[in-house]
């Protein structure tokens, strides 16, 4: 092997090195900034008002932290709205969920009144910056034979 060569591979070397550190060091600081609530219901709960409480905590995050909001296994009602926010993550892995309202829809990102026009002003939504790192989690949502 040449000169030439041996001097690429060392630098592809380093060059794959720093890459996986600096990955590395980007899950670890998005985990150590990652609040995680389990909520607290039993199988059969309402559980609209405690989740929505629970994403509040997103909501009004002004310290650049994730929240994984934890529904433990069960059968649930969901009688307004659930809603999410940005860098959040619900995971409803193990659970039902049933609407039982006729007058809402299941799941909103943000709230009508407040954030909802906060984030689609002006017609095409120019400038659109929306909600972003939202993830849901497993669960079956029943819409309780709404259409």
């Amino acid at each position: 092997m040449n000169k030439k060569v041996k001097k690429y591979i060392v630098l592809l070397i380093a060059l794959i090195t720093a890459t996986v550190m600096t990955f590395n060091s980007v899950s670890v600081a998005a985990a150590s900034k990652t609040v995680t609530i389990h909520l607290k219901v039993k199988s059969g709960d309402d559980i609209s008002y405690k989740f929505n409480k629970a994403s509040d905590k997103a909501r009004y995050n002004k310290k650049g932290k994730y929240y994984k909001i934890i529904v433990p296994k069960g059968k649930y009602k969901i009688s307004s709205q659930i809603r999410l926010y940005s860098n959040t993550t619900a995971d409803f892995t193990g659970s039902v969920l049933k609407h039982t309202s006729t007058s809402s829809t299941v799941l909103r990102l943000g709230r009508k009144s407040k954030d909802w026009d906060k984030y689609n002003k002006g017609k095409g939504h120019p400038g659109y910056s929306g909600f972003k790192n939202i993830k849901i989690i497993g669960g079956t949502f029943d819409g309780g034979g709404l259409s």
